[in-house]
């Protein structure tokens, strides 16, 4: 049973929805990672290869910004070093295709992590 135990660590955000209101800038370093938004808003065209690339970093950002600030909620969701193995864990395949090709905007978000 994968998610059925109580001491399972990601267990808070397999039943993480968004009205639960994880606070980002609980995160004292995460003025940073929303500075990186203008570099994915350029183009929000999804159907053309930049907009599938900004659409895919600014999901990684954004998956970035919740992880980094779980630690600091007043339930300490996870910990520090849950939180570092979580975000790798919750991106997509399209994220992965990117650094494999190696996107700039992608190694960005990668050097943030």
């Amino acid at each position: 049973m994968v998610f059925g135990g109580s001491n399972i660590p990601f267990k808070p955000l397999v039943n993480y929805r968004a009205r639960d209101n994880i606070a980002l800038t609980a995160n004292p370093y995460d003025g940073q990672l929303e500075a990186l938004a203008p570099l994915f808003s350029n183009n929000p065209d999804f159907s053309t290869p930049v907009g599938r690339e900004n659409f895919t970093c600014a999901n990684a950002v954004a998956g970035l910004r919740l992880a980094f600030a779980l630690p600091y909620t007043n339930q300490q969701t996870i910990n520090f070093r849950n939180a570092i193995a979580l975000w790798p864990r919750r991106q997509s395949q399209d994220f992965f295709d990117l650094l494999r090709e190696n996107s700039p905007k992608a190694l960005i978000v990668l050097a943030f992590y």
